[in-house]
């Protein structure tokens, strides 16, 4: 359970990294790099802070400047994230059976097309802003799908560790 949690922790990290690295590739400057958003801040150094639990994260920019960005790019911004967690997950499957489907479920956990009624949506949500109803809800089901293979394997890696 707790390589699961460091696992997590990790991919966490490496989601962020990802939507961090597109930003600075586009030529955008994060405000805030936070890992973790419960608990007490542990590190803080610039625009990084690292929370005592890290299994969250976002990535804030200034309003204006996050605005003046086209569209696309912030669809890069926003999907470099779980794409980055998808293809270390894919990188690790082999050599770390848990590592990689907890990176492969993050990733298409995030790509699930969520709106909540309080908060920010998800990455998936703010991808598939403009598509309709009918293709939000195939998108749901196919992700959905393959979180639930990812979490179905990922249940057999535990077993088998813990045998």
């Amino acid at each position: 359970m707790i390589y699961f949690l460091v696992c997590l922790a990790l991919h966490t990290i490496i989601h962020e990294a990802g939507h961090y690295s597109m930003s600075r590739i586009l030529r955008n400057k994060p405000t805030l790099l936070k890992i973790g958003t419960v608990g007490p801040v542990v590190f803080k150094k610039g625009i990084v802070e690292i929370a005592a639990i890290p299994i969250s994260g976002r990535l804030n920019h200034a309003d204006k400047e996050w605005a003046t960005l086209p569209s696309y790019k912030q669809k890069l911004v926003i999907a470099a994230g779980p794409f980055t967690n998808l293809i270390a997950g894919l990188a690790t499957l082999y050599w770390s059976p848990m590592f990689g489907l907890v990176g492969l479920m993050a990733g298409f956990t995030n790509l699930i097309p969520y709106q909540p009624k309080v908060g920010l949506p998800s990455d998936g949500g703010q991808i598939f802003t403009s598509i309709n109803m009918v293709s939000k809800m195939l998108i749901t089901i196919i992700l959905s799908v393959a979180v639930s293979i990812c979490c179905y394997l990922l249940t057999l890696s535990i077993t088998q560790t813990l045998i």
